[in-house]
């Protein structure tokens, strides 16, 4: 314990050039520069192996369900990982994500008027279909795919 006492007050000593103390009380600190660099998300996803730690910054920036699906898909496509660290970082992820809302009439009438009424063609339509597959609003894909194969 005493030791532990002695390294206490022997850092705050050398740390003291940081402070300073002004007459009403208040304390200003010296800002340094940290030795942490932040990596831009398109330095990290330039790279072939992602490492623990910026797999967890690339994750920390979603934050809707279709981004969270484009991530994923391009890292497993694209990168090599651990997988255990993986698989740990898009379970605790998918807890924090917002839940997928259930699609509203107004949110269908939409669908119905993109397939039918708009003559896409089969390329389109299946562009659509998989974004609805993989937005943020719970589709029924039985009544979606009614109007796909039409």
């Amino acid at each position: 314990m005493e030791l532990f006492t002695k390294r206490r007050i022997r850092g705050l000593k050398s740390n003291m050039a940081k402070w300073k103390f002004l007459n009403n009380g208040e304390v200003i600190t010296n800002s340094q520069p940290s030795h942490h660099i932040w990596k831009p998300t398109a330095f990290i996803l330039a790279e072939q192996y992602i490492k623990l730690s910026d797999l967890a910054l690339l994750y920390s920036e979603v934050n809707s369900h279709y981004a969270y699906n484009e991530l994923t898909e391009d890292i497993f496509l694209n990168h090599t990982f651990d997988e255990d660290d993986f698989a740990m970082i898009r379970t605790f992820k998918e807890d924090t994500l917002p839940r997928k809302r259930a699609a509203t009439k107004e949110d269908y009438d939409i669908m119905y008027y993109i397939f039918v009424n708009c003559k896409l063609t089969f390329i389109e339509a299946a562009n659509y279909r998989y974004k609805c597959s993989r937005d943020d609003i719970e589709y029924d894909m039985n009544l979606i795919d009614q109007w796909y194969n039409e």
